[in-house]
């Protein structure tokens, strides 16, 4: 998971630390606003972003593509959802 936040979080050498963290602490904030606030969360991925690469149209999480998951997000969809690959699921990436 990101690499760039790790490095800056001083947590490289602790890759299921970082997600857990991340998982944990946004988790939160999606069960505090359920309907204005969800996480995309790609297993194995080290990107920092996706939104100004190639990714934004290739990547998904759980078969959902973030570009599809953006734009149901934008249009305010009743089916936008909150995201969080299986860290076991094996990586494709």
């Amino acid at each position: 998971m990101d690499l760039t936040n790790r490095f800056f979080m001083d947590l490289l050498a602790d890759p299921l630390g970082f997600r857990d963290l991340i998982v944990t602490e946004h988790g939160i904030l999606n069960e505090a606003h359920p309907n204005r606030y969800k996480r995309f969360i790609v297993n194995g991925d080290i990107s920092h972003t996706a939104l100004q690469s190639p990714l934004f149209y290739s990547q998904d999480a759980n078969g959902e593509l973030l570009n599809e998951w953006t734009d149901d997000f934008i249009s305010n969809r009743p089916f936008w959802k909150d995201i969080v690959e299986d860290i076991t699921q094996p990586l494709s990436r």
